[in-house]
């Protein structure tokens, strides 16, 4: 929740009491993170009863995460409009086709207009991530920016635990459909609450006139040219691909590993629960790190993450064996990487992100990094995983329980996962690491070039 200094930017000149707005807007944007990565990640646990349903390969089931990867087109495209327009506007917007298209998926009756209707509400999905960044940095100074979104990320990772956890447990016998209504209704609700009850802090500038104008090009072409930009949209782009690859398959991979639906069910939440503590962390440890070093200490914390990422994956997929014993060990290492590889989000990149651009700029900057990002691990992630998982290590398509299957087949499947599984999270996190480690070099004078250019506009 926001301090009372954190909150002054909405108070009337010379008002020394608490705006009441401040509580339900960090309220409405905690529940819009909540809904928004529930229902990306919803699919993940949801991919089982795809299979018996319909009948779905994971080349079928690759096409549901990407067509899902339709909010990184559009994401760029809100980000504009917000910041040429009210945000609670643009988001309440966005909220309504999300729900509207997400409550249709409930009723689909094969993989491909599945697809069609998760693709349609991807499109009002983009709004709900980048314009909640653009209104925290704009609510918190800058010391204290980390711990602000992370509050908001740890608080919004309950939408992601509950959503699996249902989807693991309750998606089969068109259990799914009633996860997606539920979902979509929820949406709709929070788009009529944001047009009420929320209210987002003056700016110090924004573009003039319409979002297709020529100023408004300018901006977005001046955002791309910051080589901190740059940097960390392409550790975004290989850093999101290990955890679309683990949240689009990594459920499936246990259950062929022999853990049962409970099981892996308790494993993902307890992973979520760490994941929630992790992000919670990161705020403080990366404003203790600005802090401490206020030119590299932030992209330090990165680097650390992402090594801790790939050493708790590469114990758990090359170190630990297969099997229902191994429960023990894939809970342990779930939640060590929940806690210490969760990081670089809500730590790193959004304060940096809120740094090195102009606040006029910071919708359009954070939306087109959410965007680029987001197609990568939609195009990257989980439908690679799929891809390599049936073409290269030979993956068979069961519609019996795991338990009836074949114990052959069921070691084979396993194995084709984890291999899958493995190329797609330790090559990606490498590459993501060498990005952080520049970042060092490049984010300080970026920084002070936004800083001066927002003094120019004042």
């Amino acid at each position: 929740m926001a301090t009372k200094s954190e909150a002054s930017a909405l108070l009337p000149t010379g008002s020394g009491d608490l705006s009441p707005t401040v509580p339900a807007t960090f309220v409405l944007l905690s529940v819009s993170t909540a809904l928004a990565l529930g229902d990306i990640e919803v699919v993940g646990g949801m991919m089982r009863a795809f299979e018996m349903e319909f009948g779905a390969s994971p080349d079928q089931l690759s096409l549901v995460l990407l067509a899902g990867g339709t909010l990184a087109i559009f994401a760029p495209m809100w980000g504009v409009l917000a910041d040429t327009y009210a945000r609670k506007l643009c988001m309440a917007c966005g909220a309504f086709i999300w729900g509207v298209f997400t409550i249709c998926a409930g009723s689909a009756q094969s993989i491909a207009v599945l697809c069609v209707f998760r693709a349609l509400g991807g499109v009002g999905l983009a709004a709900i991530q980048p314009l909640n960044q653009g209104i925290i940095a704009d609510l918190v100074d800058a010391p204290r920016r980390g711990r602000a979104f992370a509050t908001v990320q740890a608080l919004g990772l309950v939408g992601k635990l509950a959503a699996v956890t249902c989807a693991t447990n309750f998606s089969h016998n068109e259990g799914w459909r009633l996860i997606f209504v539920t979902i979509g209704g929820l949406s709709l609700l929070l788009a009529a609450a944001v047009a009420v009850a929320m209210t987002e802090p003056p700016r110090v500038s924004r573009s003039e006139g319409p979002c297709c104008s020529a100023a408004t090009l300018a901006t977005f072409r001046a955002v791309l040219t910051i080589p901190s930009f740059r940097l960390i949209v392409a550790q975004g782009v290989c850093g999101s691909i290990p955890w679309s690859a683990i949240g689009g398959f990594g459920i499936l991979w246990l259950q062929y590993a022999g853990v049962s639906n409970a099981d892996a069910s308790l494993a993902v939440s307890l992973f979520f629960v760490a994941n929630a503590l992790g992000v919670l962390a990161s705020g403080w440890i990366g404003d203790w790190a600005a802090r401490c070093s206020p030119d590299t200490g932030r992209a330090r914390v990165a680097q650390l993450s992402v090594l801790n990422g790939l050493v708790v994956m590469g114990l758990l997929y090359l170190v630990v064996p297969p099997g229902a014993s191994s429960l023990p060990s894939y809970i342990v290492l779930y939640v060590l990487l929940g806690l210490t590889a969760s990081w670089c989000l809500a730590g790193v990149n959004q304060p940096i992100l809120s740094e090195i651009v102009p606040p006029h700029m910071r919708a359009t900057a954070m939306a087109t990094e959410f965007g680029l990002e987001t197609a990568s691990s939609g195009i990257l992630g989980g439908p690679l995983v799929g891809f390599l998982a049936q073409h290269v290590f030979g993956y068979e398509v069961s519609s019996v329980d795991i338990d009836a299957t074949d114990a052959a087949l069921r070691a084979s499947n396993e194995s084709a996962l984890r291999s899958a599984l493995s190329w797609l999270v330790l090559l990606p996190w490498t590459v993501c690491l060498l990005f952080y480690l520049a970042l060092t070099y490049t984010y300080p004078s970026d920084r002070d070039r936004a800083r001066a250019l927002a003094a120019g506009t004042e």
